[in-house]
């Protein structure tokens, strides 16, 4: 375990250059797979779904929680945790996410899209800033404990064992 002590001691040694942040955006989504663009007469159940989650979405800014019309309807693997997926770097987003989430707030909806993927509806849940050199610093503290450990229970291991080299087995 870092103690604030440690991390404030090693960012002092080593203070970061530049302004290295990410932006992170928790998310939960409902996801409902799209049909054969192909097949002319499947093509009228995407304006279905679009007006499914349309009609989910009302649902939602009624008071109906997320969570349970996740569970219920969406076909994405995050349903069983009400469509909640962890903290997504902004970078790697998609472009079509990025153009439907860049504006919206914590607590805010999505209106329903398109990806290859399906239709889907996305609840910002929360954004924040990761400061990447912090991230960095800890890491190098962790390995450092851990290098450290290793070392000195390989040292009792040695300070216990009996070992004799046979020097003309060699």
């Amino acid at each position: 375990n870092l103690t604030q002590a440690e991390i404030d001691t090693a960012l002092a040694k080593n203070p970061s250059n530049s302004d290295n942040f990410n932006k992170q955006i928790k998310i939960a989504q409902i996801v409902i797979s799209s049909v054969d663009q192909t097949d002319s007469l499947l093509q009228s159940k995407d304006s279905l779904i679009q007006q499914l989650l349309i009609e989910l979405s009302d649902k939602i800014n009624a008071g109906t929680s997320f969570s349970s019309l996740a569970k219920l309807h969406s076909q994405d693997p995050s349903y069983k945790n009400g469509g909640e997926s962890g903290w997504l770097d902004e970078n790697r987003l998609p472009v079509v996410f990025k153009q439907h989430l860049s504006q919206l707030k914590a607590d805010e909806l999505s209106p329903p899209f398109q990806t290859q993927q399906g239709w889907r509806v996305i609840k910002i849940i929360d954004k924040r800033r990761v400061d990447n050199h912090l991230i960095a610093v800890k890491s190098k503290l962790i390995q450092s404990k851990k290098n450290s450990f290793f070392k000195n229970w390989v040292n009792e291991l040695r300070k216990g064992a009996y070992i004799e080299i046979f020097d003309h087995k060699l």
